[in-house]
C-alpha cells in the first residue's frame, strides 16, 4: 500500500501522503516514501511540543522537515503529502503538495474544501527522487474552526471515486451520533471501495479525464485512505 497517514498525541496536527505507484515498476515498494514522510513529520510535532506545548506548528516546517530526513536517509521514491495543524487561535493551517484533499464540515454542509494540485491531468505535485516539486510549492491555505466541524483528509483514492455531495451526505448521515468519526470514514471508504471497482459509475476521475479529452468511464482503482477527525473544546474530547 502506497499511503501513509499520521495523527499527533496532542491531536493539533495530522498528515495523509501517497506514495506514487509508478516505483513498483522498479521494485521499489511505493509506500515506503510515504510511510518516512508521515513518521517524520509525526516526529517533529512530538520534538516541538516536548520542548513547548505552546508551540505554534507550521504545515511548512513540519512538511519540510519531513522530506528533508526522507532525504538525507536516501529513501527512494515520491508521495503527495497534506498536513494540517490547529494553531493557538482555533484556525486549522494546511499546506497541500498533490491531489490529496481535506474537507471541512460544518452542520453537515461542506464549509471549506482544498484543490487537488496537479501539473496537468493525473499528474500531481509530488515531493522525492526526480521531482523538482518541493514542500514550499504546496498550497497554504486556513480556515477557522468551530467546536463539532467534522475534518476530512483522504487520498486521491477516495476523491477520484466519490463526489463532494456523496461525502456531504455521509457525514449528514451519521453527524452527531455516537462513533460518528468511525462511521464517516467507514462510509466513506466503502463508498470508494465500489466506485473504484465500477466499470460504469460516472466518479470524480471519470469527469476529470473526460473534461482532458479522455475518453473514460467507471472509477479508478486506487489505494483509499481517509482520516475524519472532530473538533472539540477538550483535548481528547
Amino acid at each position: 500500500m502506497g499511503d501513509s497517514y499520521f495523527i499527533s498525541n496532542s491531536g493539533l496536527a495530522l498528515g495523509i501522503a501517497d506514495g506514487v505507484g509508478a516505483w513498483k515498476l522498479q521494485g521499489i515498494d511505493a509506500g515506503t516514501y510515504s510511510r518516512g514522510l508521515m513518521a517524520n513529520a509525526n516526529a517533529y510535532v512530538t520534538e516541538q511540543l516536548m520542548y513547548n506545548r505552546n508551540v505554534e506548528l507550521q504545515p511548512l516546517k513540519i512538511m519540510d522537515y519531513a522530506f528533508q530526513a526522507n532525504v538525507r536517509n536516501q529513501i527512494v521514491g515520491t508521495s503527495t503529502a497534506l498536513v494540517a495543524v490547529v494553531d493557538s487561535g482555533n484556525v486549522l493551517r494546511v499546506l497541500n503538495v498533490g491531489d490529496s484533499v481535506l474537507m471541512l464540515c460544518r452542520n453537515g454542509q461542506i464549509a471549506y474544501r482544498t484543490q487537488e494540485q496537479q501539473h496537468s491531468f493525473n499528474c500531481p505535485f509530488q515531493l522525492g527522487t526526480n521531482s523538482y516539486d518541493k514542500p514550499a510549492m504546496g498550497e497554504q491555505h486556513s480556515y477557522p474552526l468551530q467546536e463539532g466541524d467534522i475534518v476530512i483528509l483522504g487520498t486521491d483514492g477516495v476523491f477520484d471515486n466519490v463526489h463532494d455531495h456523496e461525502i456531504q451526505s455521509i457525514v449528514q448521515q451519521h453527524f452527531n451520533q455516537p462513533g460518528d468519526t468511525n462511521a464517516i470514514a467507514t462510509a466513506i471508504a466503502q463508498t470508494a471501495v465500489q466506485h473504484g471497482g465500477s466499470r460504469t459509475t460516472r466518479t470524480p476521475f471519470c469527469v476529470s479525464a473526460n473534461r482532458a479529452g479522455i475518453s473514460y468511464q467507471g472509477g479508478k482503482a486506487d489505494d483509499i485512505t481517509v482520516v475524519v477527525s472532530k473538533v472539540s473544546a477538550q483535548p481528547g474530547g
